[in-house]
């Protein structure tokens, strides 16, 4: 975290209410630069950007670089976060209304370690939720092994088993993104 911000924050919270709005005021400047604020307690305020609140989970979608599934493993973690691994229905239909379907997105579901037994890479554990499309997993030409979601007929989105070596759009997961700012908030006055 920012020093800076951490003394605004100790600041705000042992000044008293009279006095310190109008000092803060000088210091905080203009907020509009922020991209996702949302309030984490009273009076303050975090900056998720660049993840997407969807739920109670923080998700990155990509969408301007097309990687291999290892390469979307550690950009993940890059970002402090990890693929995306969808646990149950609500949360699939919640993602992929931010998705654009003409788009393929890689999740942290895999059968690397053992053939059509799909496991989360985050976790270890069988994939709790699977939504695959018709006739997959299909493991074509003996060499797919890591899922990716796509729009089947460009309508509606499935899970698909695909080469790892292919180029897909990813989605990060995290709770709370690693690298949030806090920033404080002037109350109106």
């Amino acid at each position: 975290m920012d020093p800076k911000l951490l003394l605004l924050a100790v600041y705000w919270y042992f000044w008293p209410d009279s006095t310190r709005a109008s000092s803060l005021s000088h210091r905080i400047g203009n907020l509009t630069n922020i991209s996702q604020v949302h309030e984490i307690s009273n009076g303050f305020y975090a900056d998720t950007g660049p993840f997407k609140r969807i739920l109670s989970k923080y998700y990155y979608i990509e969408a301007k670089r097309k990687v291999n599934w290892f390469m979307a493993v550690h950009k993940c973690r890059e970002l402090g976060a990890h693929l995306i691994s969808l646990r149950n229905a609500q949360e699939f239909d919640e993602l992929i209304r931010a998705l654009n379907i003409r788009n393929c997105y890689w999740t942290d579901l895999t059968d690397l370690a053992e053939q059509s037994k799909y496991r989360s890479m985050t976790t270890g554990l069988a994939a709790s939720y699977l939504r695959w499309g018709s006739l997959e997993p299909n493991n074509l030409g003996k060499n797919e092994h890591c899922v990716q979601l796509i729009a089947y007929d460009k309508r509606r989105f499935i899970m698909n088993d695909n080469q790892c070596t292919r180029r897909c759009y990813f989605i990060c997961e995290t709770k709370l993104p690693s690298q949030t700012n806090i920033v404080i908030q002037q109350p109106n006055l």
